[in-house]
């Protein structure tokens, strides 16, 4: 099959009224008499937390869709994410100057990890994740940075900056201080490869061994019973004491070429549980041609039901559980067995049943 046929369809439809988030809500009507008492406000009812609005048909017809590049022996396309997020990823894919799937996947991932990870919870945790995008110099690495810029853009008028914040933490103070103000985020962070580097060649007790301890910390309290932890200083002045936030669903993106990342991996970062928290998507292949047929607007209902989403995402207290589709289900019970697998046959030098 040609490999634009599977993606070619009909424009999205646009989202209707009722589809938008209930972030309004009448006054409730206040109580008085004839006597010309002060009226008394009645209690105002309880209410819910800001739905997710109803998603817009993703199908679009793709006018000029890039061809796909040329991949090392031995790898293959990763295939695009079913739903909205496969869209969103095709249309990084089709913005970029350089085109390659795995970088337009892992942005679009990234991108819904940081505006959705606190809001909705699968099986008690947040929906944040560890990115980390691999591939040498020039194959178009960036546009985790700047195609995600391009979708904030789109989305001016809403509070998208919450969500998206481009910038290095300098300790782990400067990391606790930012979730307890703001619990759920997606940090971008340029030339990872060199931050983990950096902190391989850290003592115990320097600056960056306690913000990776804290982040470590911080991954397994993204759902509801998980509360944000603090640093205390023998001066009590300086002490960091995010009192009462819960689900901090703290999310990371970060590039690097393959070499500088590979070579700051230490056995300590594999015992303490670092890798294992990490999504690693690696590009192998030639470098892709130049897009001369760049998209730089997503469709307008697109960009209703992202708006729609964020306005929700930002007005929700509560997490509310998803589920997750049978075949979903399915892919997840076989990678745990994997990974149990090779777990258990570590050095052994036993195939796995």
């Amino acid at each position: 099959m040609n490999q634009r046929e599977d993606m070619v369809g009909q424009r999205p439809r646009a989202i209707q009224d009722d589809a938008q988030p209930p972030l309004q809500y009448e006054q409730p009507a206040s109580q008085g008499g004839s006597t010309g008492a002060v009226p008394i406000s009645a209690p105002a009812p309880a209410q819910p937390a800001p739905a997710a609005p109803q998603a817009p048909h993703p199908e679009r017809d793709w006018e000029r869709f890039p061809e796909y590049p040329d991949y090392a022996d031995g790898h293959q396309r990763t295939p695009w994410p079913p739903g909205f997020v496969g869209k969103v990823a095709q249309y990084l894919y089709c913005h970029s100057p350089s085109p390659v799937p795995e970088y337009a996947i892992a942005a679009a991932v990234g991108f819904f990890a940081g505006i959705c990870g606190r809001g909705w919870i699968y099986s008690g945790t947040g929906l944040n994740h560890d990115i980390i995008v691999l591939g040498e110099s020039g194959t178009g690495k960036n546009i985790v940075h700047q195609g995600i810029a391009n979708i904030g853009r789109q989305l001016n008028g809403t509070p998208i900056a919450t969500f998206i914040i481009n910038a290095k933490m300098a300790s782990a103070p400067a990391l606790l201080k930012n979730v307890a103000a703001n619990p759920c985020f997606l940090q971008l962070i340029g030339e990872v490869g060199k931050m983990y580097r950096a902190y391989s060649k850290s003592k115990h007790g320097d600056t960056l061994d306690e913000l990776f301890t804290v982040k470590l910390d911080l991954w397994e309290r993204s759902g509801p019973d998980g509360s944000a932890v603090g640093i205390m200083y023998s001066n009590p002045d300086k002490n960091v004491q995010p009192d009462g936030i819960t689900g901090i669903a703290h999310s990371t993106l970060g590039e690097s070429t393959p070499s500088v990342f590979y070579g700051a991996l230490t056995t300590d970062m594999m015992n303490d549980g670092l890798l294992s928290r990490l999504w690693i998507v690696e590009y192998e292949g030639a470098d892709p041609e130049f897009n001369e047929h760049r998209l730089h607007e997503m469709p307008q209902e697109w960009v209703t039901y992202l708006s729609a989403l964020v306005r929700a995402a930002c007005g929700r207290l509560s997490q509310q559980p998803v589920d997750h589709s049978e075949a979903a289900a399915a892919l997840i019970r076989e990678f745990a067995q994997e990974c149990r697998d090779e777990k258990l046959n570590a050095g052994s030098g036993v195939p796995p049943i």
